[in-house]
């Protein structure tokens, strides 16, 4: 279980979730409604790594995924960003359950910059 995010991406996802720049949303890493905070942690990498692209559910939702998954951290990210599939923190909890009932961008911020 990891208790520690990667020192280099805890930053700009602490900044990326206080910034303003993305709309929160609900049970989806990327759909029209908004990110997830884990969602803005796959938008990091894929800024990061060039080619790499968020794609259209072919369910006909507004879903989109990233490197094949809609609602949870794809392993990847996770690793690179020192994370799993939901950002669980023990004895705390998952940043996925604090996003999708009601906590904001800026209280997982300050969330992340606490435990992790």
């Amino acid at each position: 279980m990891i208790t520690k995010m990667n020192p280099e991406i805890k930053p700009l996802l602490i900044a990326a979730l206080r910034s303003g720049t993305y709309k929160q949303g609900r049970a989806a890493l990327s759909s029209d409604d908004g990110f997830c905070c884990l969602g803005v942690a796959c938008d990091i990498h894929r800024l990061m790594h060039p080619g790499m692209e968020f794609e259209s559910s072919d369910i006909g939702t507004d879903t989109r995924s990233y490197l094949g998954c809609m609602h949870t951290l794809p392993a990847v990210v996770g690793e690179w960003a020192g994370l799993n599939d939901v950002g669980n923190i023990p004895g705390v909890g998952s940043l996925a359950f604090f996003n999708d009932h009601g906590s904001s961008f800026s209280e997982i911020a300050d969330i992340i910059e606490k435990h992790l």
